[in-house]
């Protein structure tokens, strides 16, 4: 008997799968607080090919995210949450989850306030809930926790829930076990209740297939997954929906109901079983959007969902592959009843939307290009004609905005070839691994120098 393990928390999941994907008021309170803070001037991004200075393009004028629909928490959009949560807002500054601990920008400079490891920031009132995912010895715990807004009176919502992933198989991969523990996942604050995804105990033996063997093979699990919600304040935990598969499902919240994804891995091949449904918040309700979710069907609908959203009625879908042998992830579209491609997110970079039902997406032209050496290997892989655009309320790129335009864009080493698009209060940011910089008038403009990851002081 092989044995595969690998100890994944939540966070640590996301930065796999987009590589580094790094949500809410930034935009003129905390340009006020900056202008307060220091006399140095803004720095313009300006080695990835954005112009310095532009004349802005033909923008239709952004109005302010309405109340309710789209919104959860302290105005934080489903497509923010579901690249992470990594960047919110409270009336005096901005929150920042990084390696190490949550920092906040405002008036007293950038400081770490809190030392948990946190995604899915959302502030609500005076209190700011997240996901907190640390290590303890070769695994991860994972809790949902509550602190003020300077990080401190903290409470526990729902704690000690253990992250790993583990895979055993005989050697003809005929039989598998695969354990993969999310401890909680996609947290999401609506009306006064914490949302998320955790593990059951609802273990089980299924046949499933094997399209690499073109047959079927045996997959035990001892866990499950579940949608759940704690009320904000504290209580009991409830669970709403079950049987959402051993793998990964994702979860987001929009117009007042729950959306999400089911996920059963075999461990012998890539792609999970997969199906896309949409629920009230109590979980009744329940309504398939599309997929087949027999397991042991060759005609299975499988996909690897990196996160999804939803706007106006419609499901979207960041989908990856299976190696990451492509260098740009998929933008899907679940509607009437279809699951459509709507065309690739250059270098993982995850769609996010706005509560107009807009569409921020990082397009490019043209097929992938490289440099070689003298030798013939190859130095760099990269795009040309790389935008940042934003759609038409649906997706609708006719007459789309275009935000930011990258000449040339390499997929390693250029500071916009991992970053996060997040919309807040309105406004465009783009989170990469080291600063936010607000994206208006043709130009990136740094806001907020992130600290290092590295160090944790």
């Amino acid at each position: 008997m092989k044995k595969l393990l690998a100890t994944l928390m939540a966070l640590g999941l996301a930065l796999i799968l987009c590589s580094c994907s790094l949500a809410g008021t930034l935009g003129g309170r905390l340009q006020q607080i900056l202008d307060k803070q220091t006399a140095q001037p803004q720095q313009t991004q300006e080695a990835t090919g954005v112009p310095e200075t532009t004349e802005a393009p033909a923008t239709s004028e952004t109005p302010e995210a309405p109340d309710g629909g789209d919104v959860s928490g302290a105005e934080n959009l489903s497509g923010n949450l579901a690249a992470g949560g990594y960047l919110a807002m409270d009336a005096q500054g901005a929150l920042y989850a990084a390696r190490g601990g949550i920092y906040k920008q405002d008036a007293q400079g950038l400081r770490r306030i809190c030392e948990d490891n946190a995604d899915h920031l959302n502030v609500c009132g005076d209190r700011l809930i997240y996901v907190s995912a640390d290590w303890e010895g070769d695994e991860g715990v994972s809790r949902i926790v509550s602190v003020d807004l300077e990080g401190g009176d903290r409470k526990v919502l729902a704690g000690e829930a253990r992250c790993a992933y583990e895979i055993d198989f005989n050697d003809d991969w005929t039989e598998t076990t695969v354990n993969y523990l999310c401890g909680y996942a996609d947290a999401t604050v609506w009306e006064g209740y914490v949302y998320f995804i955790a593990d059951n105990d609802d273990g089980t033996t299924q046949r499933m297939y094997n399209p690499y063997s073109s047959g079927n093979v045996t997959v035990t699990w001892n866990h499950d997954k579940s949608i759940c919600r704690v009320p904000v304040d504290g209580g009991e935990v409830e669970e709403l929906v079950k049987g959402l598969g051993n793998g990964r499902p994702s979860l987001a919240i929009a117009q007042g109901r729950i959306w999400y994804s089911t996920s059963y891995e075999s461990g012998a091949f890539s792609y999970p079983v997969t199906t896309f449904h949409s629920c009230a918040l109590d979980g009744s309700d329940d309504q398939l959007l599309y997929g087949n979710g027999e397991l042991n069907a060759p005609d299975a609908t499988r996909e690897i969902v990196m996160g999804l959203f939803a706007s106006d009625g419609v499901l979207y879908v960041s989908a990856s592959d299976s190696e990451g042998d492509f260098p740009n992830s998929r933008l899907m579209c679940v509607q009437n009843g279809t699951y459509e491609m709507m065309g690739e997110e250059t270098y993982y970079v995850p769609t996010t939307v706005d509560g107009q039902g807009r569409l921020y997406w990082f397009v490019h032209e043209g097929d992938v290009l490289w440099d070689e050496d003298d030798d013939g290997v190859v130095i760099d892989e990269y795009l040309n004609n790389v935008r940042l655009i934003r759609t038409q309320p649906g997706g609708d790129t006719a007459r789309c905005d275009e935000l930011l335009r990258f000449d040339r864009l390499e997929r390693f080493g250029d500071d916009f070839s991992t970053f996060t698009v997040y919309v807040l209060d309105g406004k465009v940011y783009a989170l990469t691994q080291d600063d936010v910089y607000l994206v208006e008038n043709g130009a990136a403009t740094e806001v907020m120098d992130l600290p290092d990851l590295n160090d944790n002081d």
